[in-house]
């Protein structure tokens, strides 16, 4: 098995997706969709800070107070187009493209949703008993 994060983001990439997989004879089991409020998304993305080195990403409230990558060391920053107005632009093109791919997987019989609100131990732990 094998899980993809962020992919695809288009029904386009998805029924691409679909046409590679039946060539390689596999196919999805689940399709999960995180379900967040936008002021969830926002504030997520208001916080978040990226390593200038190695690109990992980190949440402003759970970093400690050296604002430093806690894998190479290097600075954390904000990204440059982490700002209000860009996000919600973000986020609206987000949804839309959302919609389409949820009514595909809706139909496909395989999606499932989950809150995706809460610190990342909940909605892992939520993920984990709906796979189970």
């Amino acid at each position: 098995g094998f899980i993809m994060d962020g992919f695809p983001r288009t029904l386009e990439q998805a029924k691409r997706l679909d046409t590679l997989l039946e060539k390689e004879r596999e196919n999805l089991d689940v399709v999960i969709n995180l379900v967040v409020g936008e002021e969830t998304i926002l504030k997520r993305l208001k916080g978040r800070l990226v390593c200038s080195e190695c690109g990992k990403v980190y949440q402003r409230e759970d970093l400690d107070s050296s604002g430093s990558c806690g894998s190479c060391g290097a600075p954390l920053s904000q990204r440059e187009d982490d700002v209000s107005d860009t996000l919600k632009q973000r986020a609206k093109i987000y949804l839309e493209h959302t919609h389409s791919l949820i009514d595909y997987y809706k139909k496909k019989g395989i999606l499932q949703h989950v809150s995706g609100e809460g610190h990342s131990q909940e909605i892992f732990n939520r993920i984990i008993k709906m796979l189970n």
